[in-house]
């Protein structure tokens, strides 16, 4: 009892009340606290299970995207080619892109599906095939095997200038200016467009196609006259404005531009491969308003060049079976040393080869009905 007397008085001491109050008080802070935290916390995740809720009901309400279909190789035996196309075009886009092919883009084709794509590209002939005389052969053949500026220089020396029969003297013109370039080593410096158009692609690209009959090349801010043509026959609108490009291979009669090239001084022209594209299929386009049957845009195709700093990329475009299918035919660089002479053999092969093809191709609506490239099958030989 005692005990019990004295605590009491202790308790109700006033020190101890306040020590007491004073842990109430923190105590309820605390509790005040914790309980705003948690009603906040509630509140969030309240917000965060409607809004689920309601992106969950839109996505029910949208049609659930059309699965892929599984192509094996096997599924293309048998199968006519314009069927192969569009099933290509449909499985790698899933049909998204209606009628559309783009087959510059590799990686989007799966391996296993690699070799349909080959054989799509050969039976359409969508590569450029190095088209060359006996004596153009024999001379690039010498060439490869060159190692030094002095076995390229004596490689060309004894090339007539003046010789109309044969692109001979283009290929001595490229391989001595490429000489004096390497010798002076400015190639593996970083230039402006109008440095590479004066200093590289006047003599290594422009040369060859300026003098052939009936045709005259335009260079720097030239304007396509595909667009203009379209305009005319009221296929594009009044409105569209005029292309502009680097480079134009055109006709004398202004009938058609054969192809055309856009030259960039970096690495890399998305822009300019994007406008391209569009032109070659306006030119088929034109085309087609021209032809009497639609089923003969299948045999003409549509060139198109890049230049990116020494690197030239030589591209495509066809009308087949409803779809637009377009692939980079060859692409090859101009070397920046000496020791290199197979891939100089090899750049002046493509462009050699790419003049035989822009001609064929500018031709050949008036013999509908001949392959492309056999108008030099009997005087030419692959390299």
């Amino acid at each position: 009892m005692a005990l019990y007397t004295t605590v009491n008085l202790v308790i109700d001491s006033r020190p101890a009340l306040s020590l007491i109050n004073a842990n109430i008080k923190k105590q309820s802070k605390k509790i005040l606290k914790d309980s705003l935290v948690q009603d906040a916390y509630d509140e969030i995740l309240e917000a965060g299970t409607s809004h689920n809720e309601n992106n969950s009901n839109c996505e029910d309400q949208q049609p659930e995207p059309k699965k892929r279909k599984y192509l094996k190789a096997t599924d293309f035996k048998n199968v006519d080619w314009g069927i192969k196309v569009t099933m290509l075009s449909e499985h790698l886009y899933n049909s998204g892109t209606n009628g559309v092919l783009d087959l510059t883009r590799t990686s989007i084709i799966p391996k296993r599906l690699r070799a349909v794509v080959d054989g799509i590209c050969q039976h359409y002939r969508l590569s450029l095939p190095m088209t060359l005389k006996n004596e153009e052969y024999n001379v690039l053949n010498i060439i490869s095997n060159c190692r030094t500026k002095k076995d390229l220089y004596q490689s060309v020396d004894k090339i007539d200038p003046f010789c109309n029969d044969s692109e001979l003297p283009y290929i001595k013109l490229a391989v001595q200016k490429l000489c004096n370039l390497w010798y002076r080593n400015i190639l593996n410096g970083h230039h402006n467009e109008d440095w590479y158009r004066v200093n590289v692609y006047g003599d290594l690209f422009d040369f060859i196609f300026n003098g052939q009959a009936g045709y005259e090349t335009r260079r720097s801010e030239c304007h396509s006259s595909i667009v203009k043509s379209l305009r005319k026959m009221g296929l594009l609108d009044a409105n569209t404005k005029n292309v502009r490009l680097d480079f134009i291979f055109t006709n004398s009669s202004g009938l058609n531009d054969a192809f055309y090239c856009e030259d960039k001084p970096y690495e890399r022209a998305s822009r300019d491969i994007k406008k391209t594209r569009h032109l070659r299929e306006q030119a088929l386009n034109y085309w087609v308003s021209l032809l009497p049957y639609n089923e003969c845009i299948e045999h003409i195709t549509a060139v198109t060049c890049q230049f990116n700093k020494l690197t030239l990329q030589i591209a495509a475009t066809k009308f087949i079976a409803g779809v637009t299918i377009s692939s980079v035919l060859k692409e090859v660089r101009i070397p920046n040393n000496d020791q290199e002479g197979a891939s100089v053999a090899d750049y002046l092969a493509t462009v050699i080869s790419l003049v035989v093809c822009a001609l064929a191709l500018n031709t050949f609506p008036n013999q509908l009905l001949t392959p492309i490239y056999t108008l030099t099958e009997n005087d030419n030989q692959k390299l």
